[in-house]
């Protein structure tokens, strides 16, 4: 029985490995009997039908030269599912009869390799801990230069493309910043150290590297050609020595997909211009940081299909799309743990709000990703793809709630998107964890707070209410009932309940046409004379500038919008436009309002009130002030738009916009979410601002206690002793309230309360 089942073994492997024999009489092989570190190779290829994908099983030696071992696809694939491989742990035990083929980088085999681990204490020199993805990490950019032919973009533009590093024209969005970004600040890529080499050098994190290998060998010979150049060059024994990530750019026609990456490890390489775009790099070096793919749907058929992320489809875009990763992939990664939330048989439903993928995960507040176990160890993860800030380029499921399935959430695991749900839609599934029923429902998605509001259940979900005093969300501007066993919190349309109470509501939104630094626009308050609002400095090409909601006072505007060179926004140029909407009512505009030559002005808003209500601290006296900012997210970097010839219009859809400041030039602004003690407006308000304009202010009172001064909300600006403390007690609406009150009805959005409140609102310390 043994002999019949060996002889059945040889004649399989005969028919899926290639003969040893034959390829060494067609062409020069070696025997091969070093000991080599088993990586996974994820590679994306172009082709008729889209982007494809293949995985190889990678042998690396200790000098970080590495060989394609020639194993069956169905093979790798069994070994990768049942965990026997780990890429980057793993070594390699190869069969007695293997040959190395150095025309192809391949290493040939007669029988199948063993997967083993090391010896606890014995773990490979080049494995590194990558499961805890915080604290800085170092990369290296390398630019090829080989004996017919060189990677087309300079290293200058490529070292740009990932740290956004030179200083006349630093490409805003880039590997570094957009990782900086969806992590929170806690991944930091950043350049690896300058060195001197023997004939080329280290700079600002990239170099040229010169081998005497053609394009025509192809990508794995090119690749070990660099790798020992860079050893050779820089003196060291492996290029991971010169910095924890390296990047490989190829010269034109050296390989035939778009880039490829070895799993958990430190190496990525690309082809030529995919160096630069940066969601290629992003699905790279994920790839290093051990992230599986994102695909929608089962099969080949489904691979990379999920695009609401970087580890599905790359795109040919140098500053796009800004997005970042699906649920899975985030769990993984262990940004948001602290706002993680886990379900199962045990723990079977959630009800609540579900906070946006783009929310600060150290800030106390809902769950950000749900997980849900499943005995089978292919869990469920849930987000809410808000499409925003850092994330506004998503390509798939955004503003909706998103479910994904992968592996357990800690290790290497492709997904598969499940469903994409939007308010008032659901995803059920009927035989969950013997025969129970898994459902998700979407109750309400609120793309201004970025919250959904959602109801979770394994099994049969519990009521939300008994008793409208079950739903008080303690807001005293919604209605608060209980129907059909459902909470309903809808909001009252009254003055006091205005998000800008005694104001209006102003958004004002520009998109620049191909010439941005033309345009300008001001606002003007008929009723007071004053300049509301400025916009100019604009630097982006075809890009949505806005100032998002802000709060104005009641009166009749002028808006005119200005182009320096007298050619307007539309249409020779650029499709530029501007939109308004006033208190809710969009102003009405016409194709001609774009195509003006110098200028254009027109009005707006109401008549002007018969008192002044503009004083934030004390209605009573009222000089004019500059608009307050409705408290948001901070503002994003505009997206940068890819170098050309002459401008051109980006074919993708312009980017949803985060609110932002129109006036400031800034490319990026970091807020910290508890400041030291200063002026007030670093809480998110123009108040300072407008005492600035008017510095009589400053010895004011704040509330209704007369010895409590405005200075002490703007000791920057008022010169004052800089302290922080909360009024005792103020009036709203009638009554007598304190700090308490105002944190416990989470009034501490309004800038009202920040200003009575600064310390228990978390303002200033």
């Amino acid at each position: 029985r043994m002999k019949i089942l060996q002889s059945s073994f040889a004649l399989f492997l005969s028919g899926i490995l290639p003969s040893v024999r034959s390829v060494e009489e067609n062409r020069k092989l070696k025997r091969w009997d070093k000991p080599c570190l088993g990586l996974i190779q994820d590679a994306q290829f172009e082709s008729e039908s889209g982007l494809t994908r293949a995985s190889r099983l990678i042998c690396e030696i200790d000098s970080g030269e590495s060989y394609t071992v020639d194993v069956p696809d169905h093979w790798l694939y069994e070994q990768m599912q049942n965990g026997h491989i780990q890429s980057g742990f793993s070594r390699i035990k190869l069969p007695r009869n293997t040959f190395l083929d150095e025309e192809r980088a391949e290493i040939k085999i007669s029988d199948l390799p063993v997967m083993t681990s090391p010896p606890v204490g014995q773990e490979s020199p080049t494995r590194r801990d990558l499961a805890v993805l915080e604290g800085v990490f170092s990369v290296l950019v390398v630019r090829v230069v080989a004996s017919d032919g060189e990677t087309t973009r300079s290293v200058e533009d490529l070292a740009n493309s990932v740290f956004g590093n030179n200083a006349n024209n630093p490409q805003v969005v880039n590997m570094k910043s957009q990782y900086d970004s969806c992590s929170h600040g806690k991944l930091k890529f950043v350049e690896t150290d300058d060195k001197i080499g023997k004939n080329t050098n280290i700079s600002k994190g990239a170099t040229t590297i010169y081998v005497n290998t053609s394009t025509g060998k192809g990508d794995a010979v090119m690749r070990n050609a660099i790798t020992a150049q860079l050893n050779e060059e820089f003196d060291v024994s492996r290029p991971d020595e010169l910095a924890d990530h390296v990047m490989y750019c190829l010269p034109p026609k050296t390989l035939s997909g778009v880039a490829y990456a070895y799993i958990d490890s430190w190496n990525s390489i690309y082809n030529d211009e995919w160096c630069s775009m940066l969601s290629a790099q992003m699905h790279e070096v994920g790839h290093n940081l051990n992230l599986g793919h994102s695909n929608e749907g089962e099969g080949s058929n489904g691979d990379y299909e999920d695009q609401s992320g970087m580890m599905g489809y790359s795109y040919s875009e140098e500053a796009g799309p800004k997005m970042c990763f699906n649920a899975a992939k985030l769990w993984q990664l262990g940004w948001n743990s602290n706002r993680h939330l886990s379900l199962s048989s045990s723990e079977p439903f959630y009800k609540g709000n579900l906070a946006g993928i783009i929310d600060n995960p150290d800030s106390p507040g809902s769950p950000m990703i749900i997980k849900i176990n499943d005995p089978s160890g292919k869990d469920y993860f849930i987000n809410f793809n808000v499409r925003a800030g850092f994330n506004s380029g998503s390509k798939e499921g955004g503003d909706e709630v998103l479910v994904v399935r992968a592996g357990d959430g800690i290790g290497y695991a492709e997904s598969q998107l499940k469903a994409k749900l939007g308010a008032g839609s659901s995803y059920k599934i009927s035989n969950f964890d013997g025969g129970k029923e898994l459902s998700v429902q979407v109750n309400s998605i609120n793309t201004q707070t970025r919250i959904a509001n959602i109801s979770v259940c394994v099994g049969e979900c519990p009521p939300d209410c008994t008793s409208n005093a079950a739903c008080d969300d303690s807001d005293d501007c919604t209605m608060d009932v209980c129907i059909e066993g459902v909470c309903s919190n809808s909001p009252l349309e009254s003055e006091q309940c205005s998000v800008c109470p005694g104001e209006r509501v102003l958004d004002i939104l520009v998109v620049t046409d191909r010439y941005p630094s033309e345009t300008s626009w001001t606002l003007q308050n008929k009723c007071t004379g004053d300049l509301q609002e400025v916009g100019r400095g604009f630097i982006e090409s075809e890009t949505e500038y806005g100032t998002g909601q802000i709060c104005v006072p009641k009166g009749d505007y002028e808006f005119t919008i200005n182009d320096a060179y007298g050619d307007g926004i539309c249409c020779g140029w650029g499709d530029g436009s501007f939109s308004i909407t006033y208190n809710g009512t969009p102003v009405s505009l016409g194709q001609s309002d774009f195509s003006f030559q110098f200028s254009k002005s027109l009005k707006f808003g109401e008549d002007c009130p018969q008192n002044n209500e503009f004083d934030l601290a004390n209605p009573t006296s009222s000089p004019s002030r500059s608009p307050t900012k409705l408290p948001s997210r901070a503002p994003t970097p505009s997206p940068s738009r890819s170098p050309s010839a002459q401008p051109t219009r980006s074919p993708t859809k312009l980017p949803s916009r985060a609110p932002s400041s129109i006036p400031s030039t800034s490319t990026s602004v970091s807020r910290d979410p508890l400041p030291w003690c200063g002026d007030i407006d670093r809480s998110g308000t123009n108040f300072c601002k407008g005492v600035a304009d008017d510095i009589s202010q400053c010895s004011q009172a704040r509330g209704d206690d007369p010895s409590e001064k405005i200075s002490s909300l703007c000791p920057i600006t008022c010169g004052a002793e800089c302290k922080c403390y909360d009024l005792e007690s103020f009036k709203h609406q009638g009554k007598v309230r304190d700090c308490e009150w105002a944190k416990r009805r989470k009034k501490c959005t309004k800038s009202k309360f920040m200003a009575y409140c600064p310390k228990k609102c978390g303002v200033c310390k």
